[in-house]
């Protein structure tokens, strides 16, 4: 009789173990689940701001290429004159 206590309480026992683990493999779903979405809502907000950059980027392209279709002279001698000094740098900086 003794024996058949102890059976009987390690099944319990068995079954409280099984039930808590069973509420903790919920619980980390449940994290999971929630994890995952914030994950792709990031996701999502990273394209949309990628989107937003590139057109950004494209527009300026476009502003630098009408400028330069406009003012052509000033373009050249402007870029000349970034050359000059980006030379001058350089040649400063192997000097030392």
């Amino acid at each position: 009789m003794a024996i058949s206590k102890s059976i009987q309480d390690l099944r319990e026992m068995a079954r409280s173990r099984l039930d808590e683990v069973e509420d903790a493999g919920a619980s980390i779903g449940h994290h999971l689940s929630d994890a995952a979405h914030t994950v792709t809502q990031a996701a999502e907000r990273a394209r949309q701001t990628g989107t937003v950059v590139a057109r950004r980027a494209n527009q300026g392209v476009h502003e630098v290429q009408d400028q330069i279709s406009h003012h052509p002279l000033t373009a050249a001698f402007l870029a000349i004159g970034v050359g000059f000094l980006l030379a001058a740098i350089t040649l400063r900086r192997n000097k030392r």
